[in-house]
C-alpha cells in the first residue's frame, strides 16, 4: 500500500523524499495526487513500485567527533584521566585489561559485579564506553514511593544498538518509520486503542534478503502528581533540555524491538537500552529504573528487563556473565566458524506436518534438523527461541507466510528467507 503522509507541510514532504527512497528499486520518490481520495502519496518515482525505505548509516567517525568527545571526557574526568585513556579512543576491539581501566576510571562508583558484567560485553560485542556504547548507570530503587536504595545497570546506548545490528549487513527503515502509530493502526493490531500512551510503531527491512520486523513500543502521556493524590500531570521524560521527548522513549523501544527480531543473533537479548542524551542525564543517579529501563509489548516481548544484581566476587561474576554475553562468533579470534547446512538446495527431507492430518510437503529447510536445533537452544534457556517467540519473529521477518507453529511457517520458506533464517539458528548455535 503507498504511504500517505498525514497532515505533513511542503518542507515535511519534502524531507521524507529527499530521506527515502523506493523500498523495492531504489529510485527517487515523487508526490502523486489520488484524485478519489483527494489526498497527496509518495511513491516510486518509476509509478511501478509500493513503499518507501531510509536506509540506515552508521555515524562517521572523524576529526572533528573525536575533538568534541575529547573535551567532554576532559570536563567530565579531568585531563590526566582523558590523556590516559587516549589510547583507547576510537578502538571497537578491547581486550580485558584494556575494558577494565576505560571502565573503572570512566564510572569509579560502580560495584564490581557491574565492571565485569560490561567488561564482558564490550569484548564480545566490540564496544567501547568512549565511543558512548556502554554506561554503568545508577537508578532509584523506591518502595511506596520512595527512594530507599540505588541500584546499578549496565546500559547500552541507542546507537550502539543499531551498530551490532548493522554489523550483520544493511537494513532500512521502511514506511517512513519510527512514527506514532494512528487510531486505526492500534485497533488493528491490539484489538483496542489506548488514549493513555503514545505507542509507537517501527519496521524494518533486510534489502539483501527482503525479511522484515516490526517493533511496538509506548510511553505514558501522564503521571500522578507529586504530593497530589488523584491529580494527573503530563508524563515529559528527563532530557528533554537536550532533545528527549515521549515520541523520542517511545519510538525507541519500538525500534529496539524492532532490532531484536531483524538481528537476534547479533545482540545480547533483554538488555537494557538508552538515548545516549538520556543515559548522559542518568549518571548522576536521578531515574527511576521503572519509568526507563522497563518497555512492554503487547506481544509479550519486553524490551529491556531490569533486575537486582547481586555481588558475588569477581569469579563467579565473570563465569556467570560469559554466559550471558556470550562471544560473537564472528568476532572471535582463531575460532572456526561451522558453516550452515545447506539452505539452497531443493532436495529436501519430506516431513509429516505434525497432527494436521495434512501429507508429507518438501522443504528447503531440513526440518527435523531445525527441531532438534531449536531443542538444544531452549535446552541452554535461551528464551529468544522458545516456540512462541520464534513464531512471532517468523511472522515479522517473513510476510505473508503463515503457520500455527514455527514449524510450519519454515516448511513454507523460499529460497531466500530459508538460507537467511538457518544462518539466524546456525549462529545461536555456534555461541557457546
Amino acid at each position: 500500500m503507498h504511504y500517505y503522509p498525514e497532515d505533513q507541510s511542503r518542507e515535511n514532504l519534502a524531507r521524507i523524499r529527499r530521506e527515502n527512497c523506493c523500498v523495492v528499486c531504489g529510485r527517487q520518490l515523487s508526490e502523486y495526487l489520488d484524485r478519489k481520495a483527494h489526498k497527496v502519496y509518495i511513491a516510486c518515482s518509476g509509478q511501478v513500485h509500493e513503499g518507501i525505505a531510509r536506509e540506515y548509516k552508521p555515524p562517521r567517525e572523524d576529526y572533528q567527533s573525536n575533538i568534541r568527545r575529547e573535551h567532554k571526557m576532559v570536563e567530565e574526568i579531568g585531563t590526566a584521566k582523558t590523556q590516559m585513556l587516549a589510547k583507547y579512543e576510537g578502538v571497537t576491539s578491547l581486550d580485558k585489561v584494556g575494558a577494565r581501566e576505560v571502565i573503572t576510571t570512566v564510572f569509579p562508583e560502580a560495584p564490581e559485579a557491574e565492571i565485569a558484567r560490561a567488561i564482558l560485553l564490550c569484548v564480545n560485542y566490540q564496544l567501547n564506553p568512549l565511543m558512548n556504547h556502554v554506561y554503568l548507570i545508577p537508578f532509584q530503587r523506591r518502595e511506596q514511593g520512595r527512594v530507599v536504595g540505588t541500584d546499578w545497570a549496565t546500559v547500552i546506548g541507542r546507537g550502539a544498538k543499531r551498530l551490532m545490528a548493522s554489523r550483520r549487513g544493511p537494513y532500512s527503515y521502511i514506511e517512513n518509520t519510527p512514527r506514532i502509530m494512528t487510531k486505526e493502526e492500534q485497533l488493528t493490531t491490539f484489538g483496542e486503542y489506548d488514549e493513555n500512551k503514545m505507542w509507537c510503531i517501527t519496521k524494518l527491512q533486510d534489502p539483501q534478503t527482503g525479511a522484515t520486523s516490526v517493533g511496538y513500543g509506548f510511553w505514558p502521556k501522564k503521571k500522578p502528581a507529586y504530593n497530589k493524590p488523584g491529580e494527573w500531570v503530563e508524563n515529559q521524560p528527563k532530557g528533554t533540555d537536550k532533545g528527549n521527548s515521549m515520541f523520542n522513549m517511545a519510538s525507541g523501544r519500538s525500534e529496539t524491538q524492532a532490532l531484536d527480531r531483524l538481528r537476534p543473533g547479533e545482540m545480547p537479548m533483554n538488555l537494557p537500552v538508552l538515548d545516549e542524551a538520556l543515559a548522559e542525564e542518568a549518571l548522576d543517579g536521578s531515574l527511576d529504573s521503572k519509568d526507563y529501563i522497563e518497555g512492554e509489548s503487547r506481544e509479550g516481548i519486553v524490551e529491556a528487563e531490569f533486575k537486582e544484581v547481586p555481588e558475588p566476587a569477581i569469579e563467579e561474576a565473570e563465569q556467570d556473565i560469559e554466559e550471558l554475553f556470550p562471544p560473537n562468533p564472528e568476532h572471535a579470534r582463531g575460532v572456526a566458524v561451522k558453516p550452515p547446512p545447506e539452505a539452497t538446495s531443493l532436495k529436501s527431507t519430506p516431513v509429516e506436518e505434525e497432527a494436521s492430518g495434512k501429507p508429507p510437503r518438501d522443504s528447503i529447510i531440513d526440518l527435523i534438523w531445525l527441531k532438534e536445533s531449536v531443542k538444544t537452544l531452549q535446552d541452554k534457556g535461551q528464551t529468544a527461541y522458545n516456540d512462541e517467540s520464534l513464531l512471532s519473529y517468523m511472522r515479522s521477518a517473513y510476510k505473508n507466510i503463515e503457520g500455527k507453529d514455527y514449524i510450519e511457517v519454515a516448511s513454507k520458506l523460499d529460497k531466500g528467507m530459508a538460507t537467511h533464517f538457518t544462518k539466524v539458528i546456525q549462529d545461536a548455535l555456534e555461541k557457546p
